[in-house]
């Protein structure tokens, strides 16, 4: 990522190595913006960004990796809400895979995902206060952007 970051000269960022068959995260954003790490782990780095440096108006944003297997699913939901726990500033959520749906009906292909899963996931962006923004581009990628936020 150090080299990724020396390219991109009006750039700075952090990233999270991957670990065995964990893939790595990584956050970019140009130098002019304040930012400030709050937290990073293997499935999330939670920064406070300030448009102006030294400004008083800050805001939360997230890029969130999900837990690919079934049973962590729920360990997702609980990073979600963990993360707007520690916050009172306004939140944009990014999953660059959040690794799951809100209904099967948007699921294509393979077996069903399981109802109390799919549950605990809408209650924790309900919970949250968060509104999905909804997908626009090719609908198999290997790294969906799903946008959610808090006002």
């Amino acid at each position: 990522m150090e080299s990724i970051k020396m390219k991109l000269k009006d750039f700075d960022g952090i990233a999270m190595d991957a670990r065995g068959q964990s893939s790595g995260l990584a956050m970019f954003w140009k130098k002019s913006l304040d930012v400030s790490l709050l937290s990073i782990s293997l499935h999330h780095i939670d920064i406070t960004i300030s448009l102006l440096q030294g400004s008083q108006e800050k805001w939360q944003f997230t890029g969130v990796y999900g837990y690919p297997e079934n049973h962590y699913k729920l360990k997702t939901c609980n990073l979600i809400r963990d993360l707007h726990d520690h916050s009172t500033l306004p939140w944009l959520l990014v999953g660059g895979d959040i690794n799951n749906i809100f209904y099967n009906m948007k699921k294509r292909g393979g077996a069903e995902k399981q109802q109390t899963i799919l549950n605990a996931f809408r209650d924790a962006f309900e919970s949250c206060g968060l509104h999905d923004l909804g997908f626009q581009g090719y609908e198999f990628t290997c790294g969906t952007v799903e946008v959610a936020t808090n006002p």
